[in-house]
């Protein structure tokens, strides 16, 4: 009777063994995970932060045109040089944000891509 309640005890064991290993490695998988979604939200909140800078920028730059329209019309060759460089600057920052906007944030397989850390790097965040 002891060896078979041995011989129970040691395969309850082996199995106790094995589902702590599956465990162990269950629970390193969703700390991985953990980690990709805060890094994923750190991503997007530099983005975000971007974005509000450059509209902080864009929308004078917007004004300052309606202002030139107004007062100068419609055609740019007539334009005092001083207001081509304000349209020169709001076709700028307007491209700027188009770059921001067409930058993928994540790869197919769920990862941060390149490009999104190329850019958060080049803009200085």
């Amino acid at each position: 009777m002891g060896v078979i309640i041995g011989a129970k005890g040691g395969k309850n064991l082996e199995e106790a063994k094995t589902q702590s290993a599956e465990a162990s490695k269950y629970c390193e998988q969703m700390m991985a995970g953990a980690d990709q979604c805060v890094a994923i939200r750190r991503r997007s909140y530099m983005f975000h932060a971007l974005l509000a800078r450059l509209d902080a920028k864009f929308l004078p730059s917007i004004l300052e045109m309606e202002n030139i329209i107004k007062t100068e019309g419609t055609d740019y060759s007539q334009f005092r040089q001083e207001s081509k460089k304000t349209i020169a600057a709001a076709a700028s920052t307007a491209a700027s944000i188009k770059a921001v906007l067409d930058t993928p944030l994540l790869a197919e397989d769920g990862s941060l891509t390149l490009e999104s850390e190329k850019l958060m790097k080049n803009s200085g965040m």
